[in-house]
């Protein structure tokens, strides 16, 4: 909300950490009804977290000990709430075929109609903001874009 009052005495932030799975990992529990209550894939997602913490740790980020409290989800999360195949990302699949030179382009034969957002260079969150730089890139110019940029960074 780009109104909220943070309180300048806090210490605390909220975070999200994104991170890939195989969905061969959750394949055991796949036709599974009750999934999310097995003990055996609570401890898998248990292991995952920890996993993901200690790759943090190895960028100087000590989060667990630090960490109020976390939900953790797989591609089974996913699945369950956007009924995507293999509870891939925002409902669409995603690959390595599908980036660099096979992505979609941010431009269209329709003269000023664009495609933008995440899966257009590669999926995710950054994905969404870069192709969103991209395509503003097409319609007031790329080096005139990255040097405003530029000059907010600085």
């Amino acid at each position: 909300f780009p109104d909220r009052d943070i309180d300048p005495e806090t210490n605390e932030i909220a975070y999200s950490i994104h991170a890939p799975q195989y969905y061969s990992w959750v394949k055991p529990w796949n036709e599974k009804r009750n999934y999310s209550r097995d003990p055996e894939y609570l401890a898998f997602k248990d292991q995952l977290s920890e996993n993901i913490f200690k790759h943090m740790e190895r960028f100087g980020f000590d989060l667990k000990p630090n960490t109020m409290s976390f939900e953790t989800s797989t591609s089974l999360t996913n699945r369950r709430f956007n009924i995507s195949p293999q509870g891939s990302a925002y409902g669409i699949y995603h690959s390595i075929q599908y980036t660099g030179a096979r992505a979609l382009s941010g431009r269209t034969k329709i003269d000023n109609l664009f495609v933008t957002g995440q899966n257009t260079l590669f999926p995710g969150i950054m994905a969404a903001s870069i192709a969103g730089l991209r395509t503003t890139g097409f319609i007031i110019g790329i080096k005139d874009h990255i040097a405003d940029i530029r000059k907010f960074m600085d």
